[in-house]
């Protein structure tokens, strides 16, 4: 599977394509990897800090000098908001190697995952990327400095001439992992149980305990290879089949509408809003203070589902499409992840579900009590709307729709009718029932 971000750069007159191409491709690397140098000293620098203020909590708290303790406890939701930020840039790199795909970033995720960062390991890791990096059509990311990449050690692009294929890696160190890396390489080249169990034997405890986890890492490693490679497989955290469809939607985004909200802004104006599709309404505002306007503006339209703070929400929700790759100018992208323009957004559900069946095939309903009871529990996020599960249906078929479409409108900047278009012909040709489709399977029903 392959994807290229340089696809749409306009191309030069008497330079042959596939030298302006590899030209493109080493300028874009070569930025790739300054930005995640200059990220990993930041990134190191914040979790030395974050360690410092514990330190002086547990010193306030043996103290018992609340005052103090709750002041450090402050300075680390700062510590910790920048150290998002900046993992946040280093999120949309990979998600622009991604092609900006949901089904192809959820790949890279784990469920349940801590994300923890540890210094040294993030500086041994850095050592095995530059060896990739040394290529000029090869960028190795560092999965630790980003915010959802729990799969390998590292995201490697390479650029064929087409577009990016992506490998993943695990880096090999210290004599605890080489020696369990060489008792895995040995065993899946023979297979041979007797084999195994000899060097197990030779093996401590901790050696063992340290040979199981590793085994389970290269396992969901080649599983998400295979399921990026092959469009089917196992989601390494339900552990349920998948099969991602083959045919391409073009789907729409609304990043013009917040373009001509910005230019009004840029004459002078404190304000602007809008409403896509006649159910997400938006407003941008010079100061966060106004943001007060829009809540106002939407109550008077008799809108009673959820308001969201963009800069907040792009921070806090599971797999958002980060800032920095949304569909957006670059000016334009910094002064929203700056905080330098603030946007509140609001989708109205009711009038969603309405125009999505007044102009679409597929029909966006409520599913009953019965069945929102029945498979709220094992389908995990799933869009919730006055206490029942939402589902698209086409005739007799149908399939619940998982909060990842919230992202995608939200946070990508699909537009509403647009993200459900897929669903009209997803839902009319699968040939099973709701019961038997898994999130995960569901071309966007994330």
């Amino acid at each position: 599977m392959t994807f290229d971000p340089t696809a749409s750069e306009p191309k030069n007159a008497g330079i042959p394509d596939s030298l302006q191409r590899i030209e493109m491709v080493r300028t874009v690397h070569d930025g790739w990897k300054r930005a995640q140098n200059e990220a990993l000293s930041l990134v190191v620098s914040l979790v030395d800090e974050i360690k410092e203020v514990d330190a002086l909590v547990r010193t306030c708290n043996r103290n018992r000098d609340r005052p103090a303790a709750n002041g450090f406890k402050q300075t680390r939701k700062l510590l910790e908001y920048r150290l998002r930020q900046v993992r946040s840039a280093i999120d949309a790199i990979v998600w622009t190697i991604c092609g900006r795909q949901h089904y192809v970033v959820r790949r890279l995720r784990l469920d349940g995952a801590d994300g923890s960062l540890d210094r040294h390991s993030l500086l041994l890791n850095l050592e095995a990327a530059d060896d990739y990096n040394s290529s000029p059509t090869t960028c190795a990311i560092l999965s630790d400095l980003t915010t959802f990449v729990h799969v390998g050690d590292l995201v490697i692009a390479e650029h064929d001439g087409a577009g990016h294929t992506i490998t993943l890696a695990e880096v090999k160190s210290g004599d605890v992992n080489e020696k369990c890396h060489e008792v895995l390489d040995r065993f899946s080249a023979s297979q041979c149980q007797r084999q195994l169990a000899y060097a197990l034997s030779e093996m401590t405890e901790r050696e063992q305990e340290q040979l199981s986890r590793m085994a389970r890492q290269v396992e969901r490693l080649n599983e998400t290879v295979n399921t990026l490679r092959t469009d089917r497989g196992t989601d390494i955290s339900t552990g349920k089949r998948i099969e991602i469809p083959s045919e391409v939607f073009e789907v729409e985004d609304y990043g013009d509408v917040i373009v001509e909200m910005a230019e009004e802004l840029a004459d002078d104006a404190n304000w602007a809003i809008r409403d896509v599709d006649e159910c997400l309404f938006l407003g941008l505002y010079k100061d966060r203070r106004m943001s007060a306007a829009f809540e106002a503006w939407v109550e008077g339209l008799g809108v009673a589902s959820p308001r969201f703070a963009y800069l907040p929400m792009v921070n806090a929700v599971g797999l958002p499409c980060p800032t920095l790759a949304a569909p957006l100018p670059q000016g334009l992208r910094m002064k929203l992840f700056t905080g330098d323009y603030w946007m509140m957004m609001c989708l109205d559900i009711d009038r969603w579900m309405e125009v999505v069946n007044a102009q679409l095939s597929c029909e966006i309903q409520l599913a009953t009590k019965r069945e929102s009871g029945r498979n709220r529990m094992k389908r995990g996020d799933m869009i919730e709307h006055r206490g029942r599960l939402l589902k698209a249906s086409v005739g007799e078929k149908s399939v619940f729709l998982g909060t990842g479409i919230l992202s995608r409108i939200l946070t990508s900047f699909d537009r509403p009718v647009s993200t459900m278009r897929p669903y009209e012909r997803f839902a009319s040709s699968n040939p099973v029932g709701p019961d038997d489709i898994s999130p995960s399977n569901e071309n966007g029903a994330e």
